[in-house]
């Protein structure tokens, strides 16, 4: 009883590991990162996640080619991994924890599907019908949890948090909070920038703050791999329901 309980304590400690998650969410950000290249034959074109159409597009107007994008976060996480050689060794000493940790996302994106999905659609009326073919809404809906997840969640509350605790002798607590406000609002409106042609709808903008606000605490209970996973598995139930 003793091993499998410091078994079930490594685990919660190593997958909650930003090292970990990153390793967890690379295989998935790969994957998508060809397929959408093969939808849109190229770098440019409507079938991929709002975040990543963003930075492409921002690269585009800069006339650089939008695949930059992708060689620096590869070389990003290249440096990153050669940073934390230490960290790499002890989240990838025990394989399983990764199949593990998809399995745990798998859990809480029904449980989202069920709690934030479901009475959220029933008080606010939304429907998340998809707008394209549903090979294309797939690879959209997997890419949408890895560049949503590390932009919003791992890079904004970090900073946030960060910057806080420079600035002011607030509690944690107080500064996670502020974090996760700030996180959920930016996340919501920015469905709702111009490039992306969408009205802005009361309705859908608070969905989609409460959602943020769910994501977030997952990210700071569980870490970002465990988080992004559940966000793109939260995504491919939506569009199946």
């Amino acid at each position: 009883m003793r091993s499998d309980a410091k078994l079930i304590r490594t685990y919660w400690q190593v997958t909650r590991n930003s090292t970990f998650g990153l390793l967890l969410v690379l295989p998935l950000w790969l994957l998508y990162e060809v397929l959408a290249f093969q939808l849109n034959d190229g770098w440019l074109g409507e079938l991929r996640t709002g975040t990543d159409l963003l930075v492409k597009y921002f690269l585009w107007k800069l006339n650089l080619n939008p695949g930059i994008g992708a060689g620096l976060i590869l070389v990003a996480a290249a440096a990153f991994v050669l940073a934390r050689r230490e960290e790499v060794r002890v989240s990838t000493r025990r394989p399983s924890f990764f199949g593990y940790a998809i399995l745990e996302s798998v859990v809480y994106a029904l449980l989202f599907g069920l709690v934030v999905g479901g009475v959220l659609e029933l008080f606010l009326s939304l429907g998340h019908g998809a707008r394209h073919p549903r090979v294309a809404a797939l690879v959209m809906n997997l890419g949408a949890g890895v560049y949503e997840e590390v932009f919003f969640r791992l890079v904004l509350i970090s900073a946030v948090v960060a910057a806080l605790g420079k600035m002011t002798p607030w509690p944690e607590k107080t500064k996670f909070a502020l974090a996760v406000g700030l996180s959920a609002v930016l996340f919501a409106s920015a469905h709702h920038l111009q490039v992306f042609q969408e009205p802005l709808n009361p309705r859908a903008w608070a969905f989609r703050f409460f959602a943020g606000v769910a994501f977030a605490l997952l990210f700071i209970a569980r870490g970002v791999g465990i988080t992004a996973y559940t966000h793109s598995l939260y995504n491919v139930l939506l569009m199946f329901r």
